[in-house]
């Protein structure tokens, strides 16, 4: 690169054709600051930029991004007339969806002439990261009414919408469609198809993807151990980093996110520790991703101590996340001491959580300090301040079913609230009882006896065992941490009404069958 610096330099006075080519190197090599700084050179020079400079300047806009210069670019172009050209206006596209700008990256898609393969997955993609799967999934669509060919990266887009969604439906269909293509990049695809699967709710297909990929890099290897992980199954995932080992491929530091992540959820400590440890074997620094698993791993299993003397003596000051775990942690084990430490380092660094606010104040319901819990909520208002809403989903025949607590939205609301009464009075008949202390100190769940088989995950399966054959599989995904009440109830629909249920919530998935939970309640 510094060669062909050099080389253009000595050039007394290149042409538009040297100025594309010199721009266009340095953004292969992603100096697109360096290659914007080029085109305002060149402007300066008063060398006429054509079609192809402002294609290769849009992509370094995109990269970066940088909105501010890519609307000034746009200027430019339409005041040389380049505003018609088809590969201007695909950079346009792809620009504005790369800038978060998604609604006029549509208004400039919609007019072209001629929509190439990149310009169709540049929307896709753009309204994926904007948080707009459903209209992802929609463009899609379009895009395979036309016959254009889906390429790899275009599949990889796809599937993430149908991860946002958890749509296993959907993301089932997509893969049938990916595997009538074959790629170069499978593996890639392949990857994506694991993370869809797992955060779908189905680790037997993530694994079979696995296992069917003959040729497997380092960020497959991860994406399966991250799936094991989000599932409780800390054990498979060492066995399969030993077998990622064997195969002389060598991880990297999201494989050791991944691993530690696998270790906290399923009670590892003493693995998870050793992981931590050997990560130096492979040249690896720890970075506070890592650190937070540890203090998590640590704090879950109740070495509150040890946790606290870890973060004190990190080599780095510690951020959010790891005086957040040990936050949890003070929570799961009703330490009041230690958790008002870590809240007061949480507050400094982010006096607007409401999540923070939330765990504090369930650790001083949990030790009967009323009066600080008292103040904590005064606090709150004055912050402006309020609980997360607690929300329910299940797809059902493809279509995605959303539920918030008591939610009488639903055209079936009735007869989803005479089967929520039926599960109760089988749940009371096979003995459960709600823990009426928990419910004191869970305050960011809805706090009363009487609304607890309202909750959201509940009206989901309720829905779920009417809108289903019997025996069928229903997954729910939940926002929030599953409170304990409704994770002993789930347990116990799982038997008696003899179906497994999957749920997501917001640490990780629970199968429950036959009265169990795949968590050992560990969570």
């Amino acid at each position: 690169m510094r060669y062909a610096r050099d080389l253009f330099d000595d050039f007394p006075d290149p042409d538009v054709f040297l100025w594309n080519a010199i721009i266009r190197c340095h953004s292969r090599h992603n100096l697109f600051r360096d290659a914007l700084g080029l085109y305002s050179k060149m402007q300066l020079l008063w060398v006429s930029p054509d079609s192809f400079t402002f294609t290769c300047v849009l992509k370094a806009c995109s990269a970066l991004p940088s909105l501010e210069m890519g609307r000034r670019v746009q200027c430019q172009i339409l005041r040389r007339g380049f505003d018609s050209d088809v590969f201007v206006q695909n950079g346009l596209v792809t620009f504005y969806a790369k800038c978060g700008e998604i609604e006029l990256a549509n208004k400039v898609f919609w007019r072209l002439s001629e929509r190439t393969i990149v310009t169709w997955t540049s929307m896709i993609s753009g309204y994926v990261q904007n948080g707009q799967p459903l209209e992802a999934l929609r463009v899609y669509g379009q895009m395979r009414k036309t016959n254009m060919k889906p390429e790899w990266i275009t599949f990889v887009s796809v599937l993430k919408a149908c991860t946002d969604l958890e749509g296993l439906e959907g993301g089932e269909s997509i893969h049938g469609c990916a595997i009538k293509i074959e790629f170069k990049d499978a593996v890639v695809v392949n990857t994506a198809l694991i993370d869809m699967y797992a955060k779908c709710g189905s680790i037997n297909l993530s694994r079979d993807v696995f296992n069917r990929t003959k040729d497997k890099d380092v960020v497959m290897w991860s994406a399966m151990i991250a799936a094991y992980a989000v599932h409780g199954e800390g054990q498979e995932a060492i066995d399969l980093f030993k077998a990622m080992r064997k195969a002389g491929v060598p991880p990297n530091d999201v494989t050791f996110v991944s691993l530690l992540s696998a270790c906290k959820h399923s009670g590892l400590v003493e693995d998870g520790w050793k992981l931590f440890h050997c990560m130096s074997e492979y040249s690896i620094q720890p970075r506070h991703q890592h650190y937070a698993c540890v203090v998590d791993l640590l704090g879950r299993a109740g070495y509150l101590d040890r946790a606290y003397e870890f973060i004190r003596n990190m080599p780095m000051e510690p951020g959010l996340s790891i005086w957040g775990a040990l936050l949890t942690a003070c929570k799961i084990h009703q330490h009041v001491p230690l958790g008002e430490l870590a809240a007061e380092r949480l507050f400094s660094l982010d006096p607007y959580s409401t999540g923070h606010h939330v765990q504090l104040s369930n650790i001083y319901a949990s030790a009967r300090m009323w009066d600080r819990v008292s103040k904590l909520r005064v606090l709150m208002k004055e912050k402006g301040l309020s609980k997360d809403l607690g929300y329910s989903s299940i797809e059902i025949n493809g279509k995605l079913q959303v539920f918030q607590v008591g939610d009488k939205s639903h055209p079936r609301f009735k007869e989803i609230f005479e089967e929520l009464e039926s599960l109760e009075r089988r749940l009371k008949e096979a003995g459960f009882s709600i823990d009426a202390e928990s419910v004191l100190h869970d305050l960011d769940h809805e706090e009363t006896e009487e609304t607890l088989c309202n909750h959201s995950e509940r009206i989901a399966i309720a829905y779920g065992l009417i809108s289903t054959p019997p025996g069928t599989t229903l997954r729910i995904i939940k926002n929030l941490r599953a409170c304990v009440n409704c994770h002993a109830a789930i347990k116990l629909i799982s038997k008696v009404e003899n179906r497994e249920i999957v749920v997501r919530d917001a640490n990780r998935f629970h199968h429950f069958k036959d009265g169990n939970c795949s968590c050992g309640d560990y969570w």
